[in-house]
């Protein structure tokens, strides 16, 4: 039963409204202590939250192989976070992530290390962020051809939000023509600015 399935999401569906059944009317304080007590416990069994969570955004195929401590510890943190999902829904609370236990960090700090201030809640922009800071992204996942300065210095000015989806700056003209490869040089001129694709 593969994820996206009918199957898998009716099963999905009918097992979410049970955890929503199971929360509702709950102490919301005591169960937002027994959240953190979880998220601790499994960092005292193993305490690498950035690991953590390269390996949450990962496959189901590749967590569900790991063993020892590491796979411990991720087996735990899953039980925290459907708890926390559940009451932020049901309850209109926001509690911490499962990657927190211990420390604090400052405004901003996460979105700019992670792609997002929650990355479990907002894996696309979190997946390319955890890759790099890996060392995993090796390529490119957006080519942008730009011609002028005017195109130039507006992707300048959205380089920050481009550059944690994975772009780089191949290029642009300003006043001499631009180094294409073969490819490239089979285009007309005037698609140069417009292409986006992954490469």
């Amino acid at each position: 039963m593969p994820p996206g399935s009918v199957e898998h999401e009716k099963r999905w569906t009918k097992y979410w409204t049970g955890v929503k059944n199971l929360l509702d009317g709950r102490d919301v304080l005591a169960w937002e202590r027994l959240h953190a007590s979880i998220r601790q416990r499994a960092a005292r069994l193993d305490d690498n939250p950035e690991l953590y969570l390269l390996l949450r955004l990962s496959s189901w195929e590749r967590r569900k192989e790991l063993t020892g401590r590491i796979g411990g510890a991720l087996w735990i943190r899953p039980i925290a976070e459907v708890i926390r999902m559940g009451f932020e829904e049901l309850h209109q609370v926001r509690w911490l992530e499962e990657d927190r236990a211990f420390g604090r960090w400052s405004p901003e700090a996460r979105a700019r290390t992670f792609g997002a201030e929650r990355p479990l809640d907002d894996t696309l922009a979190a997946k390319p962020s955890l890759a790099s800071r890996f060392g995993l992204s090796t390529r490119s996942t957006l080519r942008w051809y730009l011609e002028g300065h005017t195109e130039y210095y507006a992707a300048a000015f959205v380089e920050c939000a481009v550059g944690r989806a994975g772009a780089r700056q191949v290029g642009y003209r300003v006043d001499q023509p631009v180094v294409r490869s073969p490819l490239e040089k089979e285009m007309p001129r005037s698609s140069l600015s417009k292409i986006s694709r992954k490469t």
